[in-house]
């Protein structure tokens, strides 16, 4: 586009560029999160459907429980 010397020439480029601009930011500061989140989730889960089933929920849990306990 820099090259281009005519100026209608750039300005239909700019344009064109223009367009895909917001879907691209919404795809960048949006959606990519978002699948990240998703996937670390997944990770999470594994074969489970829920965060009560997961160890690292069940094992904090528990030390709460047993604190609590020991403080009564």
């Amino acid at each position: 586009m820099e090259n281009e010397t005519n100026t209608e020439v750039r300005k239909e480029k700019r344009k064109e560029l223009r367009k895909w601009k917001k879907p691209l930011k919404l795809i960048r500061e949006d959606f990519l999160p978002r699948l990240a989140k998703y996937n670390e989730q997944n990770e999470t889960f594994g074969d489970r459907n829920s965060y009560s089933k997961t160890a690292q929920v069940t094992v904090a849990t528990l030390i709460d429980f047993i604190f609590v306990k020991q403080c009564a």
